[in-house]
């Protein structure tokens, strides 16, 4: 189901049904509904892998945060196992839990089949492209995946992990970017690399990370995990700057009557310098699921979309920040 204010941009209502059958709350608001598909979610066969945006040194940060999304990957139910990566690939079904605006979309689907899509290859190339939405919320999606092989090519095995992935979208209207320096500006098109996280059951103790920044009377403490990602099948034998692998829980205390406490990876989105020696949180309680509409009323009367700390982890003498972002596109610190 996808509802819509003015019969331009749609948005997702909720999760995909599994009958047909909906109860839907009037909110005293002009609202317009459609049924967006029919069709069964295909069943699914031997799960594959995950893939994800990867969160770590290079890159743009709110492209991270807005191209958020998570993709199980799975053979179609009674399907074997593929030969070539054109074969696999061809094949493949996503169950894509992506965020589109303020609004996690999940799909489950043929890599090929996804909205308005289209796939094709080069020797060593494919390409995957798709569309969302409408009117200002027109979102269109490339996704390129590159081999240093022939993808037509016959191997012993093919892994999910042994092409490097791109994740663009080109946006209907502009959207909010910090450039590296911390400065504000914006654009029409994000991207972003995908990886599969790696095994990290026997990680280093210094992956387990945490970050504590306090100014201005309000407090930011974070746990987070990091770790390297699967290159042709197998972990990455040497990475200077792990990625982001897992959340524990950011809790905000200072802003808001009470604490606000994150724990989805969608609201919440790393970026580290060189070595992990200093690290930025992206922290967008709207994202929160279940937060209280009480937290969102306070944040947007003090105009407060984004929280962003960092601390210079590996520089005990320098000191941290806390910079808020607000929903009128302007940054500001907290002292």
């Amino acid at each position: 189901m996808q509802e819509s204010s003015d019969l331009s941009d749609w948005l997702d209502l909720a999760e995909p049904l599994e009958d047909r059958a909906i109860a839907l709350p009037a909110n005293g608001s002009q609202r317009f509904y459609r049924v967006l598909s029919l069709a069964a979610v295909p069943a699914l066969g031997e799960y594959i892998g995950q893939l994800r945006v990867a969160e770590g040194e290079f890159g743009v940060p709110l492209a991270r945060h807005r191209l958020k999304s998570i993709w199980d990957c799975y053979y179609p139910e009674g399907s074997s196992e593929e030969r070539s990566a054109l074969g696999l690939f061809s094949k493949l079904m996503v169950r894509l839990e992506i965020l589109e605006g303020t609004e996690r979309s999940v799909m489950t689907a043929p890599l090929r089949d996804l909205p308005n899509g289209t796939m094709t290859h080069t020797e060593k190339s494919i390409r995957v492209t798709w569309s969302r939405g409408g009117g200002d919320a027109q979102r269109d999606y490339t996704l390129d995946l590159s081999f240093r092989y022939d993808v037509s090519q016959q191997r012993s095995k093919i892994n999910l992990s042994d092409p490097s992935y791109k994740l663009r979208c080109r946006y209907a209207v502009p959207q909010l970017h910090v450039d590296q320096s911390g400065e504000l500006g914006t654009i029409r098109e994000d991207e972003v690399e995908l990886v599969e996280i790696a095994d990290n059951s026997n990680a280093p103790a210094w992956w387990q990370r945490k970050l504590a920044v306090s100014r201005g009377g309000v407090s930011v403490n974070g746990s987070y995990e990091i770790g390297v990602p699967n290159i042709e099948g197998g972990p990455a034998f040497i990475f200077k700057t792990p990625l982001l692998t897992q959340w524990g829980q950011t809790r905000i205390t200072g802003l808001t009557s009470e604490a606000i406490e994150l724990k989805s990876r969608f609201s919440q989105s790393y970026f580290p310098f060189h070595h992990n020696f200093v690290e930025t949180l992206y922290l967008e309680p709207a994202l929160e699921p279940g937060i209280s509409d009480g937290i969102l009323a306070e944040l947007r009367e003090q105009n407060i979309r984004f929280i962003v700390p960092t601390e210079p982890t590996a520089f005990p003498n320098s000191e941290s920040t806390l910079q808020v972002i607000g929903f009128d596109d302007t940054i500001r610190s907290l002292e």
